[in-house]
C-alpha cells in the first residue's frame, strides 16, 4: 500500500496452506506407482469405455501389451478392434455390445500387436450402471500367450 507520495506505508500478503492438496497428490503418486508396479508384475492391463462419448481409456501395461505407448496411439474403439485378428474381431465386437447392454464377458481372442507380433490374450469386460443405464464399461486384459 503506497502514499500519496509513491512511497510504501503497508504490505498486504495473502497465503493459502497447500498441505492438504499436497498429500493428496503424495497420496494419488503413491497409488499410481503401486497400481502401475502390480499390473507389470502380473502382467494385467486395465481399461475403461465411457459408453456415451466412446472414450477409450487405457493403463500402462494395456499399452505394454499392444506393443504402443501414450506417445504414439491415442485408443479408440475402432482402432482398438482393430489390434484384434480378423477371426478375433467379430468375437470382441460381440462381446462389447452384450456388455454395453448389460452383461459382462471373460474371453480369448487373438491380438496383433502394434509391432506385428501375434498373441493371445484374456480380456474381461464389466458395466458400471448409474440409474439403470450403463455408462462405463471396465475391464481387464492378459497375455496367455505362454
Amino acid at each position: 500500500v503506497f502514499d500519496a507520495h509513491g512511497v510504501c506505508q503497508e504490505h498486504v500478503a495473502v497465503l493459502t496452506d497447500v498441505t492438504e492438496r499436497r498429500e493428496a497428490d503424495e497420496s494419488l503418486r503413491r497409488s499410481t506407482a503401486l497400481l502401475e508396479a502390480t499390473q507389470s508384475t502380473a502382467q494385467v492391463g486395465g481399461w475403461s469405455l465411457e459408453v456415451a462419448s466412446g472414450r477409450l481409456y487405457w493403463t500402462a501395461e494395456t499399452y505394454r501389451i499392444h506393443e504402443t505407448s501414450p506417445d504414439t496411439y491415442r485408443p479408440e474403439v475402432a482402432t482398438a478392434i482393430a489390434f484384434y485378428a480378423s477371426s478375433s474381431v467379430p468375437v470382441i465386437e460381440d462381446a462389447v455390445r452384450r456388455a454395453i447392454d448389460g452383461r459382462e464377458y471373460e474371453i480369448e481372442v487373438e491380438l496383433v500387436t502394434a509391432r506385428g507380433q501375434r498373441r493371445w490374450v484374456r480380456t474381461t469386460g464389466r458395466p458400471v450402471f448409474d440409474a439403470g443405464r450403463v455408462v462405463q464399461l471396465i475391464g481387464a486384459i492378459r497375455d496367455v500367450t505362454a
